[in-house]
């Protein structure tokens, strides 16, 4: 199914871009619906919108003229029911409007909802290292079959939807950390485990601007013991990132990593700052500072006037809990959310407990007790469109969880529980520029690793 977009130059040129309409599932994603709508929201413009109904088998024929303005261009596809509700919807990265022709494909899907894309990754792994890129995504590394050490490089392309190849890692690595995009398009790539299993300290750049597959530069970092780690989390803050936590392969990791990201006139640059040992702390954003939570005390770091860590008053057992995951709601506030209790202790059952950092008036994290259906550990957390979207992960007895708890990221009512294509954990969920959340990777029920990829659309893009 296809649509056009008419794009007319001011010169007279003229392009048409073809929008092939994907979606999860056979049969038409519109089937049973009234009305489809084709918009376009131009930077500093108001929305062109078309509409046309839906043929009894669920056809659509529809397109769009608008000028060529270069700017860019928000294009969205929504089915509606006879009430006028959307059911489906899809959404482009930004898109510039220029008078071109091609192919472009649209992922449209049931709001609320994850499906599978119909792509996978050429080696499956769990634990890849992802970032958003400005259209999709970038996966690297993670642990292959057998726990083996990857040097995959992927490139999620959300306008093609196919998983593009980069070069490949400079070395293999799994439990890498992944911080980007810096201003000049590239993404930071640090420790990790390699192919005979030691803990490294490598930073590494990759250039996603750099044709034909990207290429990779090195950023020093300092000589302290027990820099390297693998599993560490990381945030970033403008032209900084924060790198905390992870492992050694004896213990828990020291202290934590301060980067500054390559800019025009700077190579970037790394530094040690003294914090809490920790293995698998959470870690958010939240006014100007980075709050780190799980595994040892609750922390909050700030870069200025000097780069230092600071307590945070909260419940003491957040402080057994490994294995959480944090997300920046729309306020400021944090959500920290799943993980196992007891320090270090694989056997104690996942807490059900939702954990809310709060900034003002004093910083302070409370808890909400029994807010999860389910206890969970490594499962991803996730802010978009107004909703905290908390996926897949394993529960008190170790059973991989196939489903994920979705609720209101402002009030943190629970909305819904939705399922999955199948059981996941230690998988990376990424919230891709055009208010989607992809799912990549992870491990199976049989404990294996996964090349499914799933896209969540929530009900407002």
């Amino acid at each position: 199914m296809a649509l056009a977009l008419v794009l007319a130059g001011c010169s007279g040129q003229q392009g048409n871009v073809e929008l092939d309409v994907v979606s999860p599932g056979t049969g038409s994603v519109f089937a049973g619906l009234a009305t489809v709508r084709l918009s376009v929201l131009r930077e500093g413009a108001a929305v062109l919108m078309k509409e046309a109904p839906v043929g009894a088998a669920g056809q659509i024929d529809l397109d769009l003229s608008i000028p060529a303005t270069g700017v860019l261009g928000d294009v969205r596809l929504e089915g509606l029911d006879a009430a006028g509700t959307v059911k489906v919807r899809g959404r482009l990265p930004p898109l510039e409007l220029v008078s071109s022709t091609g192919v472009l494909k649209l992922w449209v899907a049931p709001v609320g909802a994850a499906a599978t894309l119909p792509a996978t990754l050429p080696v499956a792994v769990a634990k890849p290292a992802g970032v958003a890129l400005p259209f999709g995504a970038l996966l690297a590394g993670g642990a292959a079959a057998g726990d083996v050490a990857s040097t995959q490089m992927l490139i999620w392309n959300q306008f093609f939807l196919e998983l593009q190849p980069g070069a490949a890692l400079p070395g293999a690595r799994k439990g890498l950390c992944a911080v980007g995009t810096d201003v000049l398009g590239g993404v930071l790539l640090f420790g990790g485990a390699d192919a005979t299993g030691a803990v490294k300290a490598d930073l590494w750049r990759f250039d996603t601007t750099a044709p034909p597959m990207g290429t990779y530069s090195s950023i020093a970092v300092p000589e302290v013991a027990g820099l390297a780690r693998r599993d560490a989390r990381a945030v970033q803050l403008g032209d900084l990132a924060l790198i905390a936590g992870g492992s050694t392969g004896t213990g828990n990791a020291d202290g934590a990593v301060l980067v500054e990201l390559p800019s025009v006139t700077a190579s970037g640059r790394a530094t040690f700052i003294s914090a809490s040992a920790r293995s698998g702390p959470a870690l958010a954003a939240s006014g100007g500072g980075v709050v780190v939570a799980g595994g040892g005390p609750a922390e909050r770091f700030l870069a200025t006037p000097t780069p230092a860590f600071s307590p945070i008053s909260g419940p003491g057992v957040l402080e057994t809990i490994s294995g959480s995951a944090a997300a920046t709601l729309p306020d400021g506030r944090v959500i920290i959310a799943g993980g196992r209790l007891g320090t270090g202790a694989s056997g104690n059952p996942s807490s059900r407990s939702l954990f809310v950092y709060a900034p003002t008036p004093t910083p302070t994290i409370t808890e909400l007790p029994d807010a999860l259906a389910t206890g969970r550990t490594e499962a991803s957390v996730t802010v978009v469109g107004g909703e905290l979207l908390i996926a897949g992960g394993r529960d008190m007895l170790f059973t991989p969880l196939a489903d994920a708890e979705v609720f209101d990221a402002t009030t943190l009512a629970r909305l819904r529980v939705i399922p999955l294509g199948g059981p996941r954990f230690d998988h990376t969920a990424i919230v891709l520029g055009n208010g989607t959340v992809l799912l990549a990777g992870g491990l199976s029920a049989a404990d294996t690793p996964l090349a499914t990829l799933e896209l969540y659309t929530p009900e407002k893009l």
